[in-house]
């Protein structure tokens, strides 16, 4: 639609001159000689239709108007306010055009910009929908605690004060959304949770460094408006090198821990930073490699009587400890038979509790009331099981592939020795020994449940047990 009829009208700032030869329906025309400049034609219709506007730079800009609105002018400003609200749509002042707002730099809009076709900055043309001819800012985000992410598209994360959660915001909303996320500082860890929809196909991605580290990790995510996908990351999923707690780690699928002889198991290093190796001296008591294996993986079989050594094992944690263990069970020959035990004063022992077929109990002495004999077995494996000594709660709890079969309140009231002699696949005073077979070993200090679930669900996926995991369980689908 065009207006009938149109009048021009001209302003000069310079000279404060302003021509209307007649009333009503207008087609003004200004100029203002700065040196930042825009020419813009918007053609306005009844209820604020624009038709059309048009920026490009130049070095003095003009302004076309046609409405049927407000337009009122002083010496310094020219504003068009066609719903008499106060609030003019354009202001026009010699610092430069304001939309929906007072300018204070040469174009300044208020609320929300929407382009059809294309926007060249620094530029009078350009090869995409958005060309920016010079430098782009994007303030980032300083985060220090547990936060989930919104108006800020780059987080940078101080963690020195404690390990902290990064939560990425729901998926569906975010479509087209890209967040970064970068740790600062060397200290703990910073996870960062898909908030219940998966990153790739993990559930979390882990952010740690150490002072020997040569860069600090850092995390891109873009969503699709389903999941999130991974653009690019120096972090990791999650693995026992994330636990900051961690005592030691054996694992038998690594072949380079392993040092062994015509495949008699001599040593088992431990791949934390603790140098905790478990050994054998004699060869009749080494068990074997490379004989057996789970989920594709190497695991050590242990002839009734062959079993791994380290003493003295230190517990350096005022008494909490939580251990995890792959295990398979051939034969039980006695009540002690034993997957682990650590043995002093005040110690414990992981034995069959039967004598010919493994239920599984956590046999203490000197630490608190009664034993953690497991409900619901027996459990022969393959399974993961883990003990949590949780000694600010009182806790003793005996755990299978994530379901809790023993929850004891209370029985666990004196801290264990902080000195002990661990055996693998032996017991406290090495009369007894299981025949079977393990795979992956961990012992922390960590006793929370988030941490828990990590190793089960870490556990789980590389040896292949999630069908023995709870449909509720966190990590039942997706490795953390």
């Amino acid at each position: 639609m065009t207006p009938s009829s149109s009048i021009f009208a001209s302003f000069h700032f310079q000279s404060k001159e302003f021509h209307a030869p007649t009333k009503g329906m207008t087609n003004l025309l200004f100029f203002v000689d700065t040196s930042y400049n825009y020419t813009i034609m918007s053609y306005v219709y009844s209820h604020l239709l624009f038709q059309k506007l048009a920026i490009s730079m130049a070095w003095g800009y003009f302004i076309c108007m046609q409405s049927y609105g407000a337009l009122s002018s002083s010496e310094e400003s020219i504003t068009f306010d066609p719903t008499n609200t106060s609030v003019p749509v354009v202001t026009i002042t010699t610092t430069g055009m304001g939309v929906c707002t007072t300018p204070t730099t040469t174009l300044d809009v208020s609320g929300n910009t929407i382009i059809s076709e294309s926007l060249a900055v620094g530029s009078v043309s350009g090869n995409s929908t958005l060309e920016i001819n010079g430098s782009l800012t994007m303030t980032p985000q300083f985060v220090s605690s547990n936060i989930t992410l919104g108006g800020y598209n780059t987080a940078l994360v101080d963690s020195s004060s404690g390990n902290i959660t990064v939560t990425l915001p729901d998926v569906a909303s975010s479509r087209g959304m890209t967040y970064t996320i970068k740790k600062t500082t060397f200290n703990n860890t910073v996870t960062v949770s898909g908030g219940g929809t998966p990153i790739d196909r993990q559930s979390l991605f882990l952010l740690s460094g150490t002072a020997s580290s040569s860069q600090l990790p850092i995390l891109t995510v873009v969503s699709d408006g389903s999941r999130w996908h991974s653009m690019n990351s120096t972090g990791t999923t999650w693995s026992p090198s994330c636990d900051n707690l961690i005592l030691a780690w054996y694992d038998p699928s690594d072949s380079s821990t392993i040092t062994s002889l015509s495949g008699n198991v001599s040593q088992l290093w431990d791949k934390s930073s603790n140098e905790l190796h478990l050994a054998q001296a004699t060869p009749a008591d080494q068990p074997e490699t490379d004989t057996r294996s789970l989920n594709g993986l190497n695991i050590l079989d242990c002839v009734e009587g062959e079993h791994l050594i380290y003493d003295p094992f230190p517990i350096n944690t005022g008494g909490n400890l939580m251990v995890f263990m792959v295990y398979i069970v051939d034969i039980v020959n006695g009540t002690a038979d034993c997957i682990m035990s650590m043995n002093a004063t005040r110690d414990w022992q992981i034995d069959s509790y039967d004598g010919s077929e493994w239920i599984g109990r956590i046999e203490q002495d000197n630490i608190g009331g009664s034993n953690a004999v497991l409900q619901g077995g027996p459990y022969s494996g393959p399974s993961i099981f883990c003990a949590v000594f949780d000694i600010n709660r009182g806790l003793l709890r005996g755990i299978i592939d994530g379901y809790d079969r023993e929850n004891d309140i209370d029985t666990y009231t004196t801290a264990m020795d902080s000195s002990m002699y661990l055996r693998v696949y032996g017991n406290r005073s090495g009369a007894q020994f299981l025949d079977g077979a393990f795979g992956e070993i961990i012992i922390t200090a960590a006793v929370d449940d988030q941490t828990r679930q990590w190793y089960e669900g870490y556990l789980a996926h590389k040896w292949g047990l999630t069908a023995n995991l709870g449909a509720s369980h966190p990590y039942k689908s997706t490795a953390p």
